[in-house]
Order: structure tokens, then sequence, then C-alpha cells
């Protein structure tokens, strides 16, 4: 009975570990994803004549209502 308890334990180790490993890749992908995005949001503006304001300028920030926080 207790080699089944460690066996059972082993694998749920295991599983974890995997599970830690696909979240580290889901947030790489996720980064990639916005850095992309972001690029062709800039790309477009540009083309469009329109561009887009850089991550050092200071926008303000609203709520769904248009209050400033």
């Amino acid at each position: 009975m207790t080699d089944h308890i460690e066996t059972l334990a082993a694998v749920v180790s295991l599983q974890q570990q995997a599970i830690d490993a696909q979240a580290k890749q889901i947030g790489v992908l996720a980064e990639q994803v916005g850095l992309l995005v972001q690029s062709v949001a800039q790309l477009l503006g540009e083309e469009a004549g329109i561009p887009v304001e850089g991550e050092g300028d200071a926008t303000e920030r609203v709520d769904l209502d248009g209050r400033s926080y």
C-alpha cells in the first residue's frame, strides 16, 4: 500500500513540474504576442499617418465611466 502511495506522489510531482513548465511557456508566448500586437499597431498607425503613442508618453488613465484614476 505504501508503494502505491509513493508512486502516486511521484506521478503528481511530475505532473506539477510539467504544469509549471507549460505555465512558463505560456507566459513567454503571451509576452511575444503582446509585442507582436504592439508592433502591428505601430506599423498600421504609421501607415495611416497616425503615430502610436510610445511607452514613455504618459497618458491619462480613465475608468469605464471616464473618470481619472
